[in-house]
């Protein structure tokens, strides 16, 4: 966000710097529109429209619910949608072998690395050739940064370096202490 308020990135590089799950819906949105996602008129007409929604969401009385018949307050928790990272956090820890791998994995500090310093390029093709890192293994640990998000509840984790060392630790601190 300070980056482009600072006019440092596009709105359309702030939007790919968003999560997973609306860098796709921006996808979509450039796809259906027929628009090219890196123009700057795409970019302002889907932040028009996400503006739109949240106006939306905002003009609706928060007593609304109460007054349908059939409001049961258990569904609140039930009707909550899980996000990418959440998902990934949440698949992965279920996966000991997956998480004992990643923390042994050289590559996946290498790939994490290379995400974290291309926050708006999601070429995985880019990252296998930049890194030297074989195309299947980056897409194997490509999802690292999303499982880093889930585990800090969706608020990002930026490094104070980018060197190796501080991205395997930063790897490791996100994995819960009884899968280590």
């Amino acid at each position: 966000m300070d980056s482009y308020s600072h006019g440092n990135i596009t709105k359309a590089e702030y939007i790919m710097c968003m999560s997973t799950d609306m860098r796709g819906r921006y996808r979509r949105f450039c796809s259906q529109k027929g628009y090219d996602s890196s123009s700057k008129s795409a970019a302002d007409k889907f932040m028009d429209l996400l503006l739109e929604e949240e106006q939306r969401r905002m003009e609706v009385p928060v007593y609304a619910a109460d007054s349908e018949n059939d409001y049961d307050s258990s569904d609140k928790d039930n009707n909550t949608e899980e996000t990418y990272a959440a998902r990934i956090f949440r698949e992965w820890n279920n996966d000991p072998d997956k998480i004992q791998e990643m923390l042994t994995s050289y590559e996946a500090g290498v790939v994490t690395k290379w995400r974290y310093m291309h926050p708006t390029n999601n070429n995985d093709e880019q990252c296998a050739m930049d890194t030297s890192v074989e195309l299947t293994t980056v897409r194997q640990w490509w999802n690292v940064v999303d499982y880093i998000l889930g585990s800090n509840d969706g608020y990002p984790v930026t490094p104070k370096d980018y060197n190796q060392s501080t991205i395997v630790s930063i790897i490791r601190n996100c994995v819960p202490r009884n899968l280590r």
